[in-house]
């Protein structure tokens, strides 16, 4: 629930800018944006709370400046069209900021974890794979083989590394925008 909409504010099509992005959030980070023990006390978040990322510094810059847009309190410092978003999330997807600066409240990431060693190094063959998988879901998109990218999307957004994920799941989201799906 948005900001404005806890409020019993005047919304508009930004209010469901708020909610896809996060969707993406959840998507991204596997945890919703705000948690609490009652319902009343996650809108009060929502309206009073900075957005606050997992310790996952794997999240691309662009994929959180994006996010946070998207979330941002102010509805006026949301995207103004869906035309701005998609520009926004093509971005994203270069690895660059979104076409505005979203706000300031922010709580910033605790300390990036030390690197793997020993037998966790084994993650980064795996991690390859995931990667592999996306690279394949991309050709399958440029293939027009929509059914099997968005399993593949699906599937790296389900079991796959922070920053994959957020890749997958801009990917899906740009597909199904192209597609002109709900």
């Amino acid at each position: 629930m948005s900001p404005e909409q806890g409020r019993g504010g005047k919304v508009d099509h930004r209010t469901d800018m708020y909610s896809l992005g996060g969707t993406l959030f959840y998507l991204v980070t596997g945890v919703p944006p705000f948690e609490a023990d009652s319902p009343i006390a996650i809108i009060l978040k929502h309206i009073n709370d900075p957005l606050t990322f997992p310790r996952e510094p794997e999240i691309p810059a662009g994929v959180r400046a994006l996010i946070l847009r998207m979330m941002e309190k102010d509805l006026s410092r949301r995207p103004e069209t869906y035309d701005e978003l998609l520009e926004d999330l093509a971005r994203a997807q270069r690895g660059e900021q979104p076409s505005a600066e979203p706000g300031k409240r922010v709580v910033v990431l605790a300390k990036r974890p030390r690197p793997a060693t020993g037998r966790n190094k084994k993650k980064s063959g795996i991690f390859g794979l995931k990667a592999t998988k996306l690279s394949v879901a991309r050709t399958n998109i440029k293939l027009g083989r929509r059914d099997k990218a968005v399993s593949l999307l699906l599937e790296t957004i389900n079991e796959g590394d922070p920053g994959l994920r957020a890749e997958a799941a801009l990917l899906l989201l740009s597909l199904y925008e192209k597609d002109g799906d709900q």
